[in-house]
C-alpha cells in the first residue's frame, strides 16, 4: 500500500478541524432543519441498486496465474473475469465474486484495451494494489462498448483496492476506468490514483452510479489546457469525448450518488465539460465528501438538473462548485455538440432544482492554483447569437436562464467571490455565512431573481458584501453585512429591490448604494458606522426608506445625488453621522415623520437645484443648521426644528420655499429663518427670540424677537401674558414675580403659524 505523507495527514486534520470549526461557529438556532422548500427540490438520487444476494461462487485471481512477482498480470486477471462471466451466464440467477488478494499486481494490456468487466460481477480487492504499467493509451479497466442506452454492462461492484494509473511514470493518457452504456455500477472504498492528462473514472451514459468511501488523488498533465476531472460524468455523443462506443445516442449519466469520498491533489474533482442542449445529467447527489488541494474547480457541472450538493468540505480549492447551463464565453464549440440523432435543438431555461447546502468552503491558501472566479457559481444567460458548426445549430440563440436554486447553511470563504448568481430565477439563499473572500461576498447579475431568508452573514470580504446588478433582490429575515472592504449592499441597474431588516455596519464604503436607475424599498434597516455614507442613492435611482436607523457613518447618513428620488418615512432615525443627516445634490427627497438629530453638519442639506418636501419631522441638535438649502426648492411643514447650533432654516443662492408653515423653532443663531442671496419663502428672515436677564424680583420679561410678532409667556400650561414687538423687535411682558428656578417659555408666532421659542429660568 502506498505510504501516506504529511500532506495527506494534514488533509485529514483539516477535515476534522473544519467539521469542528463549523459546529463551533454556527449556532444551533442558525442550523435550522432542512426546510420543506429544500426537501421538495432535493435530487432523488439513490445511486446503484446492486443485487449480490445470491453469490454462490468466488473466483480468485491467484487460481488463474496472477502473481505479485509477475510483470504483467493482465492475462490472469482477464481469465478470472472471463471465467466468472461464463459461469454467471450459465447461472443467470446468481452473481459472482472475484477476489484479488493483498499484494501489488502489475497489469499492462492486450489487443489495444484494458481489462474488460461484465455484468453481475463483484471485484473485491481490499488490501491489493493494481498498477497499470503500460505506456500506451489503454484503460486499466473498461466495459464492453456494444449496445446503446443503459443496456450494456449491469450490476457491477468494485470494492477496495488501490487502482494506480502510474500516469506520472508511464505518461499513459487514458482514463484508469472507462465505463459506458451501463447501469447500476458502484465503486466502494477504492483508492484511484495517479492519472496523466486523463480522468481517474470516465463514466459515460451510466444510469445508477454510486461512488462511496473512495479516495481520488494525484493528477498530472503536460498541457495547461486539459484540466481533467478525476470523476468525469459524460454523455455518449461522439468519439472525441467518449471513445470506445459502438453506439452514440446521447445517453448520459442519471441517478448518481457520490458520497463520503476524498479528492486531493487534483486539477478538478468531479464534473462535466461536454453537453448537448436539452440533454441533461439528472438526479445527482454529491454529499459528505472532502476536497483538498484542487487547482481548479472541485465540482463543475454543465447541463445538469435535480442536483443535491450537500455536507461537503472544501479546503484549498480554487473554486468549489460551478453549475452552468451553457458556457460563460461565446466559445460554445469547446463544450457543446449537436444531438447524436441529428435532431434540432431549441433554447430553453434550465429548471435545475438545485440544492447546495451545509457545505464548508475554506479559503485556498496554496500557490500554483488557478485564479478562481467564485467559490460557488450558478450561471445561466441569454445567448444573443446562435452557435453553428458544420451547418448545424449547436446552441440556438435564446433563454438559458436557470430556475429553482436553494443555497443554504453553507460557510464560504475563498480567493474568489463567495457566491455568483448569473441569470438565475427563483433562487433562495438561507442562513449562509460568506466571509473573507477576495472579491464580492455575493454577486448577483443578469436578470436574476434572488431572495435571502433567515440569518445570512456576509462579512470581511475585500469588495462589496452584496453586489446586485440588473436583477431583482429580496432580503427577508435578518441579513447581516459588515466589515467588507467596499460597500455593504451595492445595487445597480436593478428594479424593485425589497430590503427588510438589513443590518449593515463597519463597511469600507457606504452601507447601502443604489445607482444606475435602480429602485428599492428598504424597511427597518440598521446602517451604522460605515466609512463612507450610510446610504447612497444616485443616477436617477429611487429609494423608499421606512423605519430603521442610519447612524454614526463617516459621511452623511443619507446621500441623494444625480437626479435620485428618495423618500424617508415612518420614523427613520438619522443620527450622529459625521456629515449631514440627509444630503441632497441635484436630487429630490421627501422626509416625513423622521428623526434627524445630532449630526456633525446640518440635519438636512440641499444643493445644486435639489428639491425637498419635509413634513412632521424632528430635526434637532445638529451641529450646523436644521435645514440648509442652496439653489434648491423645498416645502417645510409641521416640523420640530430645535437645538441646532446655527439656523433652523438657512436658504442661500436663490433657494425657494413654496411653503414654510406650522413649524416649531428654537436654535442657536441670531436668526431662526435666514433668507439670503435672492432666496424667497412665504415668511421673511426671522430673528430668534432673545430673553434678557430674569430675576426673582422682576415683574416683567423683556427681550427681542421678530418685529411685529406677537410674543407670549407661559409657565407650564398657564398663560402669563403677551406683547407685540416694536419695529425694533423689542417686547415687554408684565408678570407677577416668580420664584427662583421657575422655567418660563417665550413663544412668538408668525403669519404662517410657525412658532419660535425660548426658555428662561428665573435667577
Amino acid at each position: 500500500m502506498r505510504k501516506r505523507g504529511s500532506k495527506w495527514i494534514l488533509g485529514v486534520i483539516l477535515l476534522a478541524g473544519c467539521l469542528l470549526y463549523g459546529q463551533m461557529t454556527v449556532s444551533a438556532k442558525e442550523q435550522e432543519p432542512m426546510t420543506v422548500e429544500t426537501t421538495r427540490r432535493q435530487a432523488k438520487a439513490t445511486g446503484a441498486r446492486l443485487n449480490f444476494t445470491n453469490v454462490k461462487k468466488e473466483f480468485n485471481v491467484l487460481d488463474y496465474g496472477a502473481s505479485v512477482t509477475s510483470k504483467n498480470n493482465y492475462k490472469a486477471f482477464q481469465k478470472t473475469i472471463d471465467e466468472a462471466h461464463k459461469y454467471q451466464q450459465k447461472h443467470p440467477d446468481e452473481q459472482c465474486k472475484i477476489v484479488i488478494p493483498g499484494g501489488v499486481y502489475d497489469v499492462k494490456d492486450k489487443d489495444g484495451h484494458g481489462l474488460i468487466i461484465y455484468s453481475n460481477l463483484w471485484i473485491y480487492a481490499q488490501g491489493a494494489t493494481i498498477r497499470r504499467t503500460t505506456p500506451y493509451k489503454r484503460n486499466l479497466m473498461q466495459t464492453v462498448g456494444t449496445g446503446g442506452g443503459y443496456a450494456g454492462t449491469k450490476n457491477v461492484l468494485i470494492e477496495g483496492g488501490i487502482w494506480d494509473g502510474l500516469g506520472s511514470v508511464t505518461k499513459n493518457t487514458n482514463p484508469i476506468f472507462r465505463f459506458v452504456h451501463a447501469s447500476d455500477i458502484e465503486f466502494l472504498n477504492c483508492t484511484v490514483q495517479n492519472s496523466f492528462n486523463a480522468h481517474h473514472l470516465e463514466m459515460g451514459g451510466i444510469k445508477g452510479l454510486s461512488i462511496l468511501g473512495c479516495t481520488f488523488s494525484d493528477y498530472s498533465q503536460d498541457k495547461a489546457s486539459l484540466k481533467k476531472e478525476a470523476v468525469q460524468l459524460d454523455i455518449c455523443n461522439n468519439s472525441s469525448i467518449m471513445p470506445g462506443c459502438e453506439v452514440y445516442d446521447d445517453a448520459r449519466c442519471q441517478n448518481v450518488l457520490i458520497k463520503n469520498n476524498t479528492f486531493t491533489e487534483l486539477y478538478r474533482a468531479i464534473g462535466t465539460h461536454s453537453a448537448v442542449v436539452g440533454k441533461y445529467m439528472s438526479n445527482i447527489t454529491i454529499s459528505d465528501n472532502f476536497f483538498s488541494d484542487i487547482k481548479g474547480k472541485a465540482i463543475g457541472m454543465y447541463n445538469y438538473k435535480n442536483c443535491n450538493i450537500v455536507h461537503n468540505t472544501f479546503v484549498d480549492c480554487s473554486e468549489a462548485i460551478d453549475f452552468r447551463s451553457v458556457s460563460m464565453s461565446d466559445s460554445y464549440g469547446k463544450n457543446f455538440y449537436a444531438p447524436a440523432d441529428g435532431s434540432k435543438v431549441k433554447a430553453q431555461p434550465l429548471t435545475a432544482n438545485l440544492v447546495i447546502a451545509d457545505n464548508v468552503i475554506r479559503k485556498d491558501r496554496m500557490s500554483g492554483h488557478d485564479t478562481g472566479g467564485a467559490m460557488i457559481r450558478v450561471f445561466g444567460t441569454h445567448v444573443r447569437t446562435s452557435y453553428t458548426s458544420n451547418g448545424k445549430t449547436i446552441v440556438p440563440a435564446g433563454d438559458y436562464s436557470i430556475k429553482n436554486v436553494v443555497i443554504e447553511r453553507n460557510r464560504v470563504s475563498g480567493k474568489a467571490a463567495g457566491i455568483i448568481l448569473n441569470d438565475v430565477k427563483n433562487a433562495t439563499l438561507r442562513n449562509n455565512i460568506i466571509y473573507e473572500c477576495d472579491k464580492h461576498g455575493l454577486q448577483i447579475t443578469e436578470n436574476s431573481t434572488v431572495t435571502l431568508k433567515g440569518i445570512n452573514k456576509i462579512y470581511s470580504n475585500e469588495k462589496n458584501g452584496i453586489s446586485c446588478g440588473s436583477s431583482k433582490l429580496k432580503l427577508q429575515g435578518s441579513t447581516k453585512i459588515y466589515r467588507n472592504g467596499a460597500t455593504g449592499l451595492y445595487i445597480y441597474k436593478s428594479k424593485n429591490a425589497d430590503i427588510r431588516k438589513l443590518i449593515t455596519y463597519s463597511n469600507g464604503g457606504a452601507g447601502i448604494t443604489l445607482t444606475g436607475t435602480s429602485s428599492a424599498v428598504i424597511k427597518n434597516p440598521s446602517v451604522r458606522g460605515n466609512k463612507h455614507y450610510g446610504i447612497i442613492a444616485e443616477k436617477k435611482s429611487k429609494l423608499k426608506l421606512e423605519g430603521g436607523t442610519v447612524a454614526k457613518n463617516a459621511e452623511s447618513g443619507v446621500f441623494a445625488a444625480e437626479q435620485a428620488d428618495v423618500s424617508l418615512r415612518s420614523g427613520v432615525k438619522i443620527e450622529q453621522n459625521k456629515g449631514a443627516g440627509v444630503s441632497v445634490s441635484s436630487g429630490a427627497v421627501k422626509i416625513y415623520d423622521c428623526e434627524v438629530q445630532k449630526n456633525k453638519k446640518s440635519g438636512v442639506e440641499l444643493q445644486l437645484y435639489s428639491k425637498a418636501n419635509l413634513k412632521g419631522n424632528t430635526i434637532i441638535a445638529n451641529r450646523q443648521s436644521g435645514i440648509y438649502a442652496s439653489t434648491s426648492r423645498l416645502t417645510i411643514k409641521e416640523n420640530v426644528i430645535t437645538d441646532n447650533r446655527r439656523y433652523g432654516v438657512a436658504m442661500y443662492q436663490g433657494s425657494k420655499a413654496t411653503s414654510l408653515r406650522d413649524n416649531q423653532f428654537s436654535n442657536g443663531a441670531k436668526e431662526e429663518i435666514l433668507l439670503v442671496g435672492g432666496s424667497s419663502a412665504p415668511v421673511r428672515t426671522t430673528k430668534a427670540i432673545r430673553i434678557n436677564w430674569l430675576a426673582s424680583y422682576s415683574n416683567r420679561i423683556t427681550g427681542r424677537a421678530q418685529p411685529g410678532a406677537r410674543v407670549t409667556a407661559k409657565y407650564g400650561n398657564k398663560n402669563l401674558g403677551s406683547s407685540k414687538t416694536t419695529k425694533q423687535g423689542k417686547y415687554t411682558i408684565k408678570i407677577n414675580r416668580k420664584n427662583r428656578n421657575t422655567v418660563i417659555t417665550i413663544t412668538a408666532r408668525d403669519g404662517k403659524n410657525n412658532q419660535f421659542q425660548r426658555e428662561a429660568t428665573v435667577r
